[in-house]
């Protein structure tokens, strides 16, 4: 009886990811698209993996991006990562 729940448990778990990983593609490429990104979908899903958890400031990532009006690239100022 209690491998039953443990298997429901594992089964839910796996669902919940599944729409995590979803959700996060989606919203990546909208942004991609918002900003006008240059970089591909994999490159910033690549850096999103790797700053995430991490404390230190990434000063070294940069994204170009067209912007609307000018069609001219424009480097984001970077910003620290975390709060210290």
């Amino acid at each position: 009886m209690n491998q039953g729940r443990t298997i429901c448990f594992i089964e839910n778990a796996v669902k919940t990811q599944i729409w995590i990983a979803v959700s996060v593609y989606v919203l990546v490429a909208i942004m991609r698209k918002r900003l006008r990104l240059e970089a591909s979908l994999h490159q910033i899903l690549q850096i999103l993996s790797l700053t995430l958890f991490k404390k230190t400031p990434q000063m070294g990532i940069r994204l170009t991006h067209q912007t609307p009006s000018a069609g001219r690239k424009v480097q984001p100022e970077p910003q620290p990562v975390g709060g210290g």
